[in-house]
């Protein structure tokens, strides 16, 4: 017998959603809130394409059942969604204008999640010149306020340097709800120079991508009875290429105490390599100040293809938003591939990334999350004056150090640098050998990672 079956085209638009046959309504929750900036409406108001109807008279069979992606390849879609829209021309390289389109697109993404507004009853934190108590940006062009209703409207327009965004999914433990764990991403990036634009795939569409596909999976286990014990803010900084300045507003402008926050995770470029070169490694930072989270870390990593890589912050210093909670002594963690040959580049496009390794450095992070949400009494990660640097730290940059020389052409490996990596082999794997680096062989590793590492073609830290 034969059936007539309706077999509609099932697509993912660059947004993420899913697009439905035919005809569907605008999103209602951008209709009520609409941006100041038709372009950016044109983002965020979701009408779905109309997609053909098929009709055809044939066996149903197993090989005519449409195609249903797994969850890890369905992830990888989404991931990939979001980077190639985030770096499109259209956002202008999440710079002045530009960054206020990914702002409204982050927004939207909160609401569309049922995420609880972030700041107050706005998912917005405008960052205002009069309360920045911070040094004025280079900003590449002036940014309008945000739209406001009109019991808020101001008797003269203010000027903002620029927004976070941030949404919050709130525990079901009532004994740890009002706790915090804090995962972020800045959302901007270079924009333009000239009639060059600065797409910003990989710096950083790849960890807002992160972040909100680990918000839609979080969201999603919390309907089903499974949520985080703890709260979970999702922020996204922007105004991170010019001095850090969002999160540092955040935190001196926080939406609750700082000291309720348990843990801060923050990711700076996922889905590439460090000097192109190291393909399986996820480095992670600032552990040593919570050691209460390496094992944590370990336990997250297993079973997977990418190498988690812990290092010590004091290797690569100050370079993204994890300086203002580490100056306040808020147990942080800070995820990264490296910097690669693209970096700060018009190069970085969203054609090249490696969403394989992104898309199991978002399950890692979204793991880690949820595991430390459950972290109950002394397990719970707290600030640790003195940093406890593992030996993984020492593997971790043997092995780099390892990897570069032999690959010194692709990388321009000079001669001073080789011959620095030569020399300091040899005592990292006595360390290993015997379990134990002394402060005097550590304060020699870290030196010889800055010395080689700044010596790379566009490339500087671990």
């Amino acid at each position: 017998m034969t059936h007539l079956r309706f077999v509609p085209s099932d697509t993912t638009e660059p947004n993420g959603r899913r697009s439905m046959p035919i005809l569907t309504k605008p999103n209602k929750a951008n209709d009520r809130h609409p941006s100041d900036h038709p372009r950016v409406t044109r983002w965020l108001s979701w009408i779905a394409v109309p997609t053909a109807l098929f009709v055809t008279f044939a066996p149903t069979t197993a090989q005519d059942q449409p195609l249903r992606l797994d969850p890890a390849s369905a992830r990888l879609e989404r991931l990939r969604n979001d980077v190639t829209l985030l770096a499109s021309p259209e956002f202008e390289g999440r710079s002045g204008l530009g960054a206020v389109k990914s702002a409204h697109f982050v927004e939207g993404r909160f609401r569309d999640l049922q995420l609880q507004p972030g700041f107050g009853v706005s998912y917005l934190q405008e960052i205002i010149p009069a309360t920045a108590r911070l040094p004025k940006p280079n900003l590449p062009q002036e940014i309008p306020p945000a739209q406001h209703d009109d019991a808020q409207a101001e008797a003269s327009p203010r000027v903002v340097w620029g927004r976070n965004v941030a949404g919050a999914l709130i525990g079901s433990d009532p004994q740890l709800s009002h706790e915090w764990i804090i995962l972020s991403a800045h959302h901007d990036h270079l924009g333009k120079r000239g009639d060059v634009y600065y797409p910003g795939a990989d710096d950083n569409a790849s960890a807002v991508a992160m972040m909100l596909e680990t918000a839609r999976e979080l969201t999603e286990q919390s309907r089903r009875g499974a949520g985080p014990s703890r709260s979970i803010l999702f922020v996204a900084f922007d105004l991170e290429e010019v001095g850090l300045i969002g999160s540092r507003y955040f935190a001196d402008h926080p939406p609750f105490p700082l000291d309720r926050v348990r843990l801060f995770i923050t990711a700076d470029m996922l889905g590439r390599s460090l000097a192109g070169v190291c393909d399986e490694f996820v480095f992670v930072m600032g552990s040593e100040h919570a050691p209460q989270l390496q094992p944590l870390l370990s336990d997250a990593a297993q079973g997977r293809s990418i190498r988690l890589a812990p290092l010590g912050v004091d290797v690569v210093g100050t370079r993204s938003d994890y300086a203002p909670f580490r100056s306040r002594h808020v147990p942080f963690l800070f995820f990264s591939t490296g910097e690669s040959r693209e970096y700060h580049t018009p190069r970085d496009v969203a054609e090249t990334l490696n969403y394989p390794k992104l898309r199991e450095t978002t399950e890692l992070i979204a793991d880690l999350v949820a595991r430390a949400s459950e972290l109950r009494g002394n397990a719970a990660p707290s600030w640790s004056e003195t940093p406890h640097h593992s030996l993984e730290e020492v593997r971790t940059i043997r092995d780099v150090l390892r990897r570069l020389q032999e690959r010194g052409d692709e990388v321009q490996l000079d001669g001073l640098r080789n011959l620095a990596i030569t020399r300091i082999l040899p005592t990292l794997d006595r360390a290993l050998e015997r379990k134990a680096i002394t402060p005097a062989e550590r304060k020699a590793m870290v030196r010889v990672a800055q010395l080689v590492l700044s010596g790379l073609s566009n490339s500087s830290w671990f």
